[in-house]
């Protein structure tokens, strides 16, 4: 049953989708919050979690970076 367990998570963890962004500084942006992606195709847009941020302020400017993850299992 376990060798079947990790079988099943591995083919399930192919559809997890994740991004990485970078974009103007945006203070409200913080982990554990859902964000909108749209724009992207039916296949990407959606809501994602965040899963970290780093908040910049340096020479050219403030910056966000985050990284973000989206479940596309359909049951």
């Amino acid at each position: 049953a376990s060798d079947f367990a990790k079988a099943r998570l591995n083919i399930l963890s192919d559809k997890i989708i994740t991004a990485s962004c970078s974009i103007v500084g945006e203070p409200n942006l913080f982990p554990g919050q859902y964000v909108s992606v749209e724009g992207v195709g039916e296949h990407l847009s959606g809501k994602y979690y965040v899963m970290d941020v780093t908040h910049t302020i340096d020479g050219t400017g403030y910056t966000t970076k985050f990284n973000l993850s989206k479940n596309n299992i359909k049951i």
